[in-house]
């Protein structure tokens, strides 16, 4: 009989739950981490990045999706949190794989990719040990509206 290995799903119902969510993956981190975040738009990607970095000190309303800037970096004396979108990139961009090499050789670096679907994360040689994806979905259940999260450990 074959085991089915099933990856821990959270249900996030309100701001409350994402905060502790949040913070239970701050608690998990070790530096530098890559955290790959997938999900439909509106799935809570961006607000969980937000949660995320207040805990490391950045004020959420300076935390801004880079949908089209596609990079935006957050750095304080602890850490730097380099937070990236790839919804825009219809294919993977050679120009952005390499700087995203730079990036994660940082050794106090957090590195958070939105839509790394859309990446080709295999041709990346030096990517940090430890590597979570979290896959955002949102849910309809009548009228009540929440999001579920899964989270995958592809440390190396």
């Amino acid at each position: 009989m074959a085991s089915t290995n099933t990856p821990p799903q959270r249900i996030l119902e309100n701001l409350q739950d994402l905060a502790e969510f949040s913070l239970q993956i701050k608690e998990k981190l070790l530096f530098p981490s890559l955290l790959l975040l997938s999900g439909q738009l509106g799935a809570g990607k961006t607000a969980f990045t937000k949660k995320l970095a207040s805990l490391y000190g950045f004020p959420e309303n300076t935390v801004k999706s880079p949908s089209f800037s596609l990079i935006n970096i957050y750095q304080n004396d602890l850490i730097q949190i380099n937070h990236l979108d790839f919804y825009r990139l219809e294919a993977p961009d050679i120009f952005l794989q390499e700087n995203l090499k730079e990036l994660l050789s940082n050794p106090q670096s957090l590195t958070i990719v939105e839509w790394p679907e859309r990446l080709e994360l295999e041709k990346i040689s030096h990517l940090p040990r430890q590597i979570l994806q979290l896959n955002f979905q949102l849910k309809n259940q009548g009228e009540k509206t929440f999001r579920t999260v899964q989270i995958h450990d592809k440390s190396i």
